[in-house]
């Protein structure tokens, strides 16, 4: 649907920079009552994988920002020319502002996954001894 409203260059960037994250959770059993889901460790690994994969291109897109920022110069010493270079570079400001929110976002992210796993890990685990105790009682 939002493709025929946004098919500019930013949206295509975009939907292949996110095309993988949806796909993760294909073919898990929906969550009993409403409001939750659950993920293995094993699922949990592989999307905390995918999220540090983003990362590191988020990082990527920070290092070629700031390289294209310090080489953008006038062509001339002329107003107009110096005028296109401020332009641009309050441009590539903005686009390193929303990229280091995206930074931001998928730090935290990664760490709050990585938080869920390890309850998910010391859940099992205690349900597991759990058994284990009930089974040799």
């Amino acid at each position: 649907m939002w493709d025929a409203v946004v098919d500019g260059a930013a949206s295509k960037a975009a939907r292949e920079l996110w095309s993988g994250v949806d796909t993760v959770g294909k073919g898990a059993a929906p969550a009993a009552g409403g409001g939750g889901f659950e993920m293995t460790p094993e699922e949990l690994t592989a999307l905390i994988g995918l999220w540090e994969d983003e990362l590191e291109k988020i990082s990527q897109d920070t290092m070629t920002i700031e390289g294209i920022i310090a080489g953008l110069v006038p062509p001339g010493t002329d107003p107009v020319s110096a005028g296109y270079v401020d332009t641009g570079i309050e441009s590539l400001f903005a686009l390193q502002t929303q990229n280091d929110s995206m930074r931001i976002y998928a730090t935290e992210y990664v760490a709050k996954l990585k938080m869920a796993k390890q309850k998910t890990e010391t859940k099992d685990a205690d349900t597991a001894d759990a058994l284990n105790q009930a089974a040799g009682a």
